[in-house]
């Protein structure tokens, strides 16, 4: 009898699909790993974007001196500063960007051309809360006087640049040059 050594075809082609399905297995945990990180990377940098709109919104409304209550709806606001400026400033959604306008003309409106807030933008409502009626009523218009108004919600949707998940991102603010010095529906 010889003395033989080595592996017969058998056990070569096991451990080869052995192996095969190993790095497999490890390829697809790979992959899913890479996905995550892309998506997780994204995700912040929505809500980065969001947050930076927000904020310059919050400033923006929580500034405002004269609000147009017929111009300005669930969609577009349209507003003025006098502290800033004696122009009229809108902001409102544009296709797929959120807008800010500041027009030396009556005719500032969410239809002009403005600088960008934002982009990938979805959905963009804005809602009002009138402290001369009940206050769990909110309104898709501003009240008539601004002192009324005592609150304004901002609803913003991005979508992540696949378009199939969409983050929803609120904000509430409440105007300061309104004359309610002490709080919604107080005044002095």
């Amino acid at each position: 009898m010889k003395n033989e050594n080595g592996f017969t075809l058998i056990e070569i082609i096991v451990s080869l699909v052995i192996v095969g399905i190993m790095a497999s297995i490890v390829g697809i945990l790979m992959v899913v790993g890479v996905q995550e990180y892309a998506f997780s990377k994204e995700n912040i940098a929505i809500s980065q974007k969001a947050a930076l709109a927000l904020k310059r919104i919050e400033k923006e409304i929580r500034g405002l001196t004269v609000i147009d209550e017929i111009h300005s709806d669930d969609s577009c606001i349209r507003y003025k500063i006098d502290t800033l400026s004696p122009y009229y400033r809108a902001m409102g959604i544009r296709g797929n960007t959120l807008e800010l306008k500041i027009i030396s003309d009556a005719d500032c409106d969410c239809a002009t051309n403005g600088d960008v807030l934002v982009d990938q933008v979805s959905g963009f409502v804005l809602s009002y809360e009138d402290s001369a009626s009940d206050p769990s009523t909110v309104s898709s218009s501003p009240p008539l006087n601004l002192s009324d108004l005592s609150e304004v919600r901002v609803l913003l949707n991005l979508s992540l640049r696949s378009g199939e998940v969409t983050k929803s991102f609120e904000v509430r603010i409440n105007p300061r040059n309104n004359g309610n010095l002490n709080g919604p529906g107080v005044q002095l």
